[in-house]
């Protein structure tokens, strides 16, 4: 393109999914492709100015329009809202519980000298579908994973059964579980989580006690 033809190619602005051309030097012929959001990307500017021709008249106006039309067949194409992986890995460091540790949610705790944890690959997420895929890393001990709904991270605390040592699922309001996964195993579990903090836990007696247990936001 001369120096000319790109002073003179057409000037877009962007306002509610709708881009209008005005053209320089000509009476005003806007040309509106309504475009879905994924579709407004530079290249759509850029292959439009590439095709500019001053004498293109009513040839460039269907230019824009095929390339308007692909863009949005694009984004109609492309998934509206991907599903969220969090890969967990439930560690232990050597498998031995101490029946009197205190190291369950919301307590003062060290979390530093748990001798096991949860661990979440992401601690914050977008709403939707969410799946947890769950390792079992342990050698000899076995383990599970429980989603709850919590109000603060900080302060909740789950109701615990102590002659049982465990949480009381229900109670908590249990979403879902993998549950009682033997060393070295995997499973998964998918939810639909709104905006908001979950607890992620090991139920089997002693482990939450014994810091087995993450929080996640969702937002």
């Amino acid at each position: 393109m001369t120096p000319e033809q790109i002073r003179t190619a057409p000037t877009f602005c962007v306002k509610s999914n709708i881009f209008r051309v005005r053209i320089a030097g000509y009476r005003q012929r806007p040309v509106r492709l309504r475009l879905l959001d994924g579709a407004r990307d530079r290249s759509c500017f850029k292959a439009a100015r590439q095709l500019w021709s001053p004498d293109g008249g009513q040839e460039h106006s269907m230019q824009f329009l095929k390339i308007g039309l692909a863009l949005t067949t694009l984004a109609v194409a492309a998934p509206a809202f991907a599903e969220t992986t969090v890969n967990v890995k439930l560690w232990d460091k050597s498998g031995d519980v101490n029946p009197d540790a205190k190291m369950g949610m919301g307590m003062p705790a060290n979390m530093s000298m748990a001798m096991m944890k949860i661990q979440l690959d992401k601690k914050v997420v977008p709403a939707g579908k969410v799946t947890f895929d769950v390792t079992n890393t342990s050698k000899a001990t076995v383990h599970e994973m429980i989603v709850v709904p919590v109000t603060d991270p900080k302060k909740t605390t789950l109701p615990y059964v102590p002659n049982e040592n465990r949480v009381d699922e229900d109670a908590a309001g249990h979403l879902g579980e993998v549950s009682e996964l033997d060393p070295g195993k995997a499973g998964s579990l998918t939810l639909d989580l709104k905006p908001g903090f979950y607890a992620v836990f090991c139920n089997i007696p002693d482990h939450f006690m014994n810091g087995m247990w993450a929080t996640i936001k969702v937002q």
